[in-house]
């Protein structure tokens, strides 16, 4: 009696290896490409061909990334390239940073190992890259964001420690003026540019909070309340 679990091998598909390899490499939206000992492209995917901006992959066979991209990403790439094929160490998980032609920018993680021939020869290397693009913007808007806070809250503090000299500046200038003295004219006009100057100092500082969204408690009042503040 045969097993009912014996595979039924008239159903199996026999599919040329080549045809699972190309199907594989031209479905997933990573970029792969394989390049010669030159760094020349030999083969690349569908996904890497959109991203050179070539109508198909051969078009971009016995090119460099010098024919695509900035000299500051290709030469970084050949560098890279010609010392897997020196040393034989891969380039594992690495992030790239791609600069075009045009001055954009796009990012991408890539691993890129060597290529050998049957005898074990290094004759060139073939990679695959992510683009991560997307994922570094949010990173550098949170950066951005926290770097704004932070700058925000120093800048808040700068005021709060500005104001307080002011303050006192301000204060102790109202009180001369109505304080029983026998100033001369000249001595009252000091005072009274000192007082000027408190005062317009307070509200630039008070202007820096309301565009700092920073509300503390005003430093300089009004001429009008300034005995309050200061007691001598």
């Amino acid at each position: 009696m045969e097993s009912a679990h014996k595979p039924d091998n008239s159903k199996i598909i026999c599919v040329d290896e080549s045809f699972l390899f190309r199907t594989m490499v031209n479905t997933i939206p990573d970029h792969i490409y394989f390049k010669d000992i030159e760094s020349r492209f030999i083969l690349i995917n569908r996904a890497m061909a959109k991203l050179l901006g070539v109508d198909k992959p051969e078009d971009a066979y016995g090119k460099t990334d010098f024919d695509f991209f900035a000299e500051e990403h290709a030469q970084q790439a050949f560098d890279d390239e010609q010392r897997i094929i020196k040393t034989g160490h891969p380039l594992i998980g690495a992030e790239e940073k791609e600069t075009w032609p045009d001055g954009h920018i796009t990012w991408v993680t890539t691993t890129k190992v060597p290529l050998k021939n049957n005898e074990g020869e290094i004759v060139g290397t073939f990679g695959i890259s992510r683009d991560i693009t997307t994922l570094k913007e949010a990173e550098s808007a949170i950066t951005d964001s926290e770097n704004r806070r932070v700058m925000l809250e120093s800048f808040g503090t700068a005021c709060h420690h500005m104001g307080q000299p002011a303050t006192v500046i301000l204060g102790h200038s109202q009180l001369l003026k109505m304080a029983d003295n026998d100033f001369d004219e000249e001595t009252m006009q000091i005072i009274d540019q000192i007082a000027s100057s408190a005062d317009e100092i307070g509200k630039i500082l008070q202007k820096m909070n309301d565009i700092n969204e920073y509300r503390p408690t005003k430093y300089l009042e009004s001429q009008e309340n300034s005995e309050n503040i200061i007691e001598l």
